[in-house]
């Protein structure tokens, strides 16, 4: 007679599980989605980024930036997701949207004032890859003029690998 094989142990105890199983930030939000307040509007936002600006003035060592660029559009729904998000398979709706992120990044340099130190660039989303590799180079071309990258800088980007070959990942690289 065959015997039950031996029962396996979990692979994360129960316990630990039992633990972990709180409400939190979805881990896509920029500040996270608790910190969002009424009481923090655009006044408050110029303040926060002439703030900055000041201290960076003051101090060459001050922190530099980290980046996070929300492309919207994706043309499948991955069924996960709860970002903010267009989905369309119209690659053309794009365009209106990198011209108003473009005047976006020029409003922030006139608060933060030219070629601030960045160590961090985010691509997310939707998903940036939804943008030709055109678009794409044109926005790290408008960051890099704005912005100045620091030598070691992390950059990053979500892709969704049903939309990307070879060719493309070449290009991202």
């Amino acid at each position: 007679m065959r015997q039950a094989p031996p029962e396996a142990s979990p692979a994360i105890a129960e316990a630990l599980l039992r633990d972990l199983d709180v409400a939190g930030p979805r881990y896509t939000s920029y500040p996270t989605a608790d910190r969002f307040v009424d009481s923090f509007g655009a006044p408050q936002y110029a303040q926060a980024l002439q703030s900055r600006a000041e201290g960076a003035g003051q101090s060459a060592g001050s922190a530099p930036l980290s980046l996070y660029v929300h492309i919207p559009f994706c043309e499948s729904v991955c069924y996960y997701c709860a970002c903010n998000k267009v989905v369309t398979r119209q690659h053309g709706r794009s365009r209106e949207y990198l011209a108003a992120l473009e005047r976006e990044i020029a409003l922030h340099v006139v608060e933060l004032g030219p070629k601030q130190r960045v160590s961090q660039v985010h691509l997310g989303g939707g998903t940036p890859t939804f943008l030709s590799d055109d678009e794409l180079t044109g926005l790290m071309y408008v960051l890099k003029n704005a912005f100045a990258l620091t030598a070691e800088a992390e950059v990053a980007i979500e892709v969704d690998p049903r939309t990307v070959d070879r060719q493309r990942l070449l290009h991202l690289a």
